[in-house]
């Protein structure tokens, strides 16, 4: 099955530490972690690979996903709603779950208007 790219820029480094540390416990990787966590929010139905994986790099701040289509169309609809980017909703979603708080210094709002409209044009499609 095809997904769609989510690329998260600047992560905050505890969200990123508190999903390293739930792919260590659950012996998994951080995608599997944080697109189960987006689909079970998004009520969408996710089946991760449970590869182990590389260690991840805590000094990295980007994260690119790979999300069913499904969930990514649900999550442009929710972030166009709350006049939000695709990616800062993940992280708050992703963030509320984990029980850490994201900042708003953490958010890119770029191209956030385009992306509502479409999101718009989609829901009143499907």
């Amino acid at each position: 099955m095809p997904q769609e790219q989510l690329l998260l820029r600047n992560v905050p480094a505890d969200l990123k530490l508190a999903l390293m540390q739930a792919a260590e416990y659950g012996q998994t990787n951080m995608q599997a972690i944080a697109v189960g966590i987006l689909a079970e929010h998004f009520k969408v139905k996710y089946q991760p690979t449970h590869n182990r994986g590389l260690l991840a790099n805590p000094e990295n701040t980007t994260m690119n996903l790979r999300l069913p289509p499904e969930l990514h169309r649900k999550l442009r609809i929710a972030a166009a709603g709350d006049g939000v980017a695709n990616a800062d909703k993940a992280l708050q979603v992703i963030g509320e779950k984990l029980g850490i708080e994201i900042s708003p210094d953490h958010f890119n709002r770029r191209g956030a208007n385009k992306r509502a409209l479409r999101a718009q044009k989609e829901e009143t499609t499907a």
